[in-house]
Formats: structure tokens, C-alpha cells, sequence
């Protein structure tokens, strides 16, 4: 038996299709989890009514608390309810195949922890696949190497009881997957992949990851840090290498994202350059191993890129203000007074 944990947070336009993908399983043994994380529309309601239509599924009204104390509620109640071997978070903003939950378990042997399915990545216009072309058991740093979009996400993946017991997500932070996944990708063995199961993985514009950036988002620095130092420790070098990338771009769009969703936040965008220029120094090599590293950060840097910006914010605090306010900060910057 399998428990499915989906927090739920004003996600009216997509839950429907998130809830009837997972009802339409081939694989019928489950226990679903609805989380209402206090959303201010109609999810509430929407979850008593899939409740009361299927005796299978489990609704929880909580306060709202974010999207990992959500998780951390309907991962406490199935482990102190439920008999499920294994624990699969599904994001009421995204939905399964219809062979998802049986293709997974398939490849659940007596010596594997963690299952792995496929990612559809649809933003909308596009569509990218990720993961391997066949099923089989493959090490985590393999992952890292080759596929690693998906290194880092609890959804996609099945954990075992015996394994996710222990652990809870961050609460009070966004990306808490940062913190999560690697801690139990490395420590338990091979994983069990498998290829015809799918997560469609549905990028919208007002969604956590797909909306504008905000000072809230750095803290997915600590979290690379934090993976890089235990890579280290358990000396997994293919990993600490492609943290190091990873942490390289990040830094780099992050700098260009705040410039442009946040021209006022001087302090987050200091932050941000001064990480950059550490990390930059401390990971050479990273930059030799990734053109695309080298070029992000090289962008990021360049001085041109900060007139291209003070023009653009002078050019947003026209539209916003009007003329004459514009002029007059002008004035009194020059003047050292108000005017």
C-alpha cells in the first residue's frame, strides 16, 4: 500500500485534474492525503466533495503554514493511520500518468529505499523531458551526472517507510526541497527507476517557483551550501562538482532575476554579488568543467550589466512616478537635500 500526501493551497483551476489523475490509477491499493493548507478560495470544499466521492482518500483543514508544514501534516497523519510501505508527495498544481504509481512499484525490491519516475516539465508552449530512457536501478550521483533536474525534487520519487520516518521538510522557508532530498538520496543504495511512469510537472506564473523572485529565495544558498558540505564529507565528487555549477548559475540568474523583479532591494542584490564573487573564486575548476557556468556569471558581472540596469530602473520609475517626480530625485541627488 502506497500513501499519497498533496498540500493544497489556492490551486482551484488545476486541482481537479491533480486529483483525477490519481484516482484513475491502475494501481488501486493507496491512501490519498488531502492537505488543505487554509486556502482563502474553494480547494477547501473541493476537497470534502473528492472525500466524501471516494472512501480512499483522507482531508485535513489545517491553518495555513506553507507547503512543507502542509507536507509534514499529511506525512504525520499516514504514518500514524496507515500500514503504506511507501510515501509519494504529488503538488496539487501538477498530475500523474495513469501508470505511474504501478510502473514505480515495480521496481521496488527488497534492497531499494527510493523510487524515481520520469519528469514532463510543460510550462505552457514547451515540453522537456527528464529522466533515463529505460527502467532500472541506478546509483544518486548518477543522477547528479546525467539527470539532474531531478536530483533535487521530493516530488517524482517514492520513498520507504522506514526511511522517511524520521525526516520532516523545513517549514517556514520556499525550496525546502533543498534541504530534503539529498539527505536520503545518498545514504540508502541504488534507486529504482522507472521509465513509463510519468510526473507532469506544470510550471505556472503565480506559483512559488514560477512567479517573480523575491528576497524569500535566497535561501536556497544555504541549502546548496549545505549540500556541497555533505558531498564533501561523504567524499561524493560527482555531486559536490554539480552543486558547485549549479550554485555558480544560480547565484548569476539570481542576480539578474532581483535586478529585475526587485530594482529596490539594494541589500539582497549586495548579497547576492558578493556570494557570486566568492563563489566564483573558490570554484575555478567548476568554471572550467561548465561553459555555460562560466558564461552566466561572466554575464552577471560584467559591468555593462549594471548601466543596463540603472537605465531600465530609470526608465520603470518614469512609467511609475511620472516626469517631474523623476526629475526631482534627480535634482536632489545632486543637491544632497529634498526638494
Amino acid at each position: 500500500m502506497i500513501a499519497i500526501i498533496v498540500p493544497v493551497y489556492k490551486v482551484e483551476a488545476t486541482l481537479d485534474k491533480c486529483v483525477r489523475s490519481i484516482l484513475s490509477q491502475s494501481f488501486k491499493d493507496f491512501s490519498l492525503v488531502l492537505v488543505d493548507d487554509g486556502s482563502p478560495d474553494r480547494c477547501g470544499e473541493m476537497c470534502d466533495e473528492y472525500g466524501e466521492m471516494d472512501r480512499r482518500i483522507k482531508v485535513i483543514h489545517r491553518l495555513n503554514g506553507g507547503l512543507s508544514a502542509a507536507r509534514n501534516t499529511g506525512l504525520e497523519w499516514a504514518l500514524a493511520n496507515t500500514d503504506c510501505e511507501w510515501f509519494v508527495f504529488i503538488d496539487s498544481d501538477d498530475w500523474v500518468n495513469e501508470f505511474y504509481l504501478e510502473k514505480l512499484l515495480e521496481m521496488g525490491n527488497a534492497d531499494t529505499q527510493i523510487l524515481l519516475s520520469s519528469v514532463i516539465i510543460e510550462n505552457g508552449k514547451d515540453v522537456l523531458f527528464v529522466g533515463p530512457t529505460k527502467s532500472g536501478y541506478i546509483s544518486p550521483e548518477e543522477i547528479y551526472d546525467k539527470h539532474n533536474l531531478l536530483a533535487v525534487w521530493a516530488a517524482s520519487k517514492v520513498f520507504r517507510r522506514e526511511i522517511i520516518t524520521g525526516l520532516r521538510f523545513r517549514e517556514g522557508i520556499i525550496q525546502e526541497d533543498e534541504f530534503f532530498t539529498y539527505q536520503i538520496f545518498f545514504t540508502n543504495g541504488l534507486v529504482g527507476y522507472a521509465a513509463g511512469a510519468e510526473y507532469h510537472y506544470v510550471q505556472r506564473n503565480d506559483s512559488i517557483v514560477g512567479g517573480k523572485w523575491n528576497a524569500k529565495r535566497l535561501i536556497c544558498v544555504d541549502g546548496m551550501k549545505a549540500q556541497w558540505s555533505f558531498f564533501d564529507e561523504h567524499k561524493l565528487h560527482v555531486a559536490r562538482n554539480h552543486v558547485e555549477e549549479r550554485l555558480l548559475q544560480w547565484l548569476a540568474v539570481a542576480i539578474i532575476r532581483m535586478k529585475v523583479d526587485c530594482p529596490d532591494d539594494v541589500e539582497s542584490q549586495c548579497y547576492l554579488h558578493k556570494e557570486l564573487v566568492s563563489a566564483k573564486e573558490r570554484y575555478q575548476g567548476a568554471l572550467k568543467r561548465s561553459p555555460a557556468a562560466e558564461y552566466t556569471v561572466g554575464l552577471a558581472l560584467h559591468p555593462r550589466m549594471r548601466l543596463f540596469y540603472k537605465a531600465r530602473y530609470a526608465i520603470r520609475f518614469i512609467l511609475n512616478k511620472g516626469i517631474f517626480s523623476f526629475f526631482a530625485k534627480l535634482v536632489e541627488s545632486a543637491n544632497g537635500r529634498k526638494v
